[in-house]
């Protein structure tokens, strides 16, 4: 059986634990955790969105606040006006990022609350104006409409079955294009009713804040850490107990060390080990008094 000796292992448990305290402390921000700082988040989805959609008027509102439940509040007010739909909605502790849509009946009421909470830091309105692709879609359908007349018309003048299914097979053609202009046009009318709101508020942690979150995230960390280093190490241990069995099946014995005995073992390359007695001054000169007097 492998065995350490105690002062091997006080050593292991040591750098266990100081390597679990260190990783507790760098990856809780333990020590960048003593002043106030501003929340970092993720708003690239809501920011997407916002950008992607087709409102004829958008307008985002950024704050920067110290307790969330001021502009919460007239958040929760907004939504549940009569019309409004939630386009996007992340709201936790430390921030609230909505996307609204609003009839543009409400949207200036709604706007004029928003600028009533004081930590608006920045408001920004994007207007975009009647376009020529939306003249187009108006000029497609009527253009559309006038042929599927004529096609009807001309059906109801032939007699060849033949021309009849030709007929109704363009006409099938021409009444899908002139459904899909008029879905068209339903999202541009209501792009047009409705006003785009962003909103967007982060809280500013302060240093008693962002500490008391960061002593559970060390703590958190360091008991996990300790607890991956003690599996890693178990397994390190059975690892070298089994390769140590699987040496002694195979005949291979480790050297051991021990306490040395009057004989000495010396070795000499290429040759036989050679054993050798060491005895007193005394017991040889009286050896050899001894065979002298033979």
């Amino acid at each position: 059986m492998l065995r350490l000796r105690n002062d091997v292992k006080f050593i292991i448990i040591l750098i266990a634990i100081l390597a679990s305290i260190f990783f507790g402390v760098k990856r809780s921000g333990l020590l960048e955790a003593f002043s106030p700082q501003k929340v970092s988040y993720n708003t690239k989805n809501a920011d997407k969105i916002f950008e992607q959609s087709d409102n004829k008027r958008k307008i985002s509102m950024q704050f920067e606040i110290e307790e969330i439940t001021e502009i919460s509040n007239v958040i929760n007010d907004i939504i549940f006006k009569e019309g409004v739909t939630t386009k996007y909605s992340d709201g936790k502790d430390n921030i609230q990022l909505h996307i609204l849509e609003i009839p543009k009946a409400e949207s200036e009421n709604t706007v004029n609350s928003l600028r009533k909470v004081k930590t608006l830091e920045k408001e920004n309105i994007q207007t975009s104006p009647f376009s020529a692709f939306e003249a187009n879609v108006e000029e497609n359908i009527k253009n559309n409409t006038i042929t599927k007349n004529r096609i009807q018309a001309m059906i109801n003048r032939t007699t060849s079955p033949q021309s009849m299914a030709n007929f109704n097979h363009q006409l099938e053609m021409i009444q899908t294009k002139i459904d899909s202009l008029n879905n068209l046009k339903t999202i541009q009318q209501h792009n047009g009713e409705f006003d785009l709101i962003y909103v967007s508020a982060i809280k500013n942690l302060t240093g008693e804040d962002r500490l008391g979150a960061a002593i559970k995230k060390f703590f958190f960390i360091t008991i996990t850490m300790m607890i991956f280093i003690t599996i890693v190490l178990v397994i390190v241990y059975f690892f070298f107990v089994a390769l140590t069995k699987l040496m002694e099946l195979l005949g291979i014995k480790a050297a051991k060390s021990g306490n040395t005995s009057n004989y000495n073992y010396g070795y000499t390359r290429g040759k036989k080990k050679i054993k050798r007695k060491y005895v007193s001054q005394e017991e040889a000169d009286k050896k050899k008094a001894e065979e002298e007097e033979e």
